[in-house]
């Protein structure tokens, strides 16, 4: 003895599907197939649809940026660099370029002395052999 209700048999192309069989066939889910049939899709329409392509967090339209030899997405950059992706989003959207928007440091990094982080990235000579054996000669 089966509990609950039988599944809801849609026609399409002559045959009579489940949602799930649907879904196994066309990969779309079926909360978005009753989604768009209560939009007042026909069920041929609801499953002819292209599911809409999300674009990847952290990227301005799917875009890559390219600095220093290496194309990353804002995500990407704004963790090498430090800063948050909130803020290199803004600075590139008010017009600043790559460059400006990460190699630009905040106000709290100037307080702390902390000019950027590239310098894994860029390779100036800051490594720990730079940092190891500084050659910084005081003046009186």
């Amino acid at each position: 003895m089966t509990r609950g209700r039988k599944p809801k048999l849609y026609q399409i192309n002559g045959q009579h599907l489940t949602l799930k069989q649907i879904w196994a066939v066309t990969g779309i889910r079926p909360s978005t197939i009753i989604s768009r049939l209560h939009s007042g899709l026909s069920i041929e329409d609801a499953v002819s649809r292209p599911l809409h392509v999300r674009k990847p967090k952290g990227s301005i339209n799917g875009l890559l940026f390219e600095h220093a030899g290496r194309k990353l997405t804002i995500k990407q950059w704004s963790e090498i660099v430090g800063l948050s992706r909130q803020l290199v989003y803004l600075r590139l959207s008010s017009g600043w370029t790559i460059e400006q928007a990460l190699a630009t440091p905040t106000p709290r990094q100037c307080k702390r002395g902390v000019v950027n982080n590239f310098d894994h990235v860029l390779g100036n000579s800051a490594g720990l052999k730079g940092r190891r054996n500084p050659q910084i000669e005081r003046q009186p």
